[in-house]
């Protein structure tokens, strides 16, 4: 979206003249290498909350892991079912690992908020189990 409007800008100021026209192209040209530079920072910090959350999850699943050795009867059924759920939310911490790895420029603001509550839901089961 933000590419066709300044498609658009350089567009209807490539009709006047060439002076002007250069200087509003400059200066597009400055705030798209700005929102790029905003993007990557946000997706480093996101990269970083998916790896942070991601080894949470795996000091739990030792810790888990570690009590169901020691457990048995209904308390093991418990933890079996707390480790198949940790692991699933560690599959979905890699995928978006690795979909963050990936061009992720189209659809930034979904894929954000999407691995944002995928963060807060697995801290939030984290909390709850501890």
């Amino acid at each position: 979206m933000i590419l066709l409007a300044l498609g658009a800008l350089i567009f209807t100021t490539g009709c006047g003249n060439s002076s002007e026209s250069e200087k509003v192209q400059d200066e597009l040209e400055e705030t798209g290498e700005a929102i790029n530079e905003a993007m990557e920072a946000e997706q480093q910090s996101l990269r970083e909350n998916l790896e942070a959350t991601q080894s949470d999850v795996e000091d739990r699943l030792t810790e888990l892991r570690a009590d169901l050795d020691e457990a048995s009867g209904d308390a093991k059924t418990e933890i079996q079912e707390q480790i198949d759920f940790l692991e699933a939310q560690q599959r979905e911490l890699n995928t978006n690992l690795e979909r963050l790895s990936d061009d992720v420029t189209q659809g930034w603001e979904e894929f954000k908020a999407n691995a944002n509550k995928t963060i807060q839901e697995i801290r939030k089961s984290l909390e709850e189990e501890s």
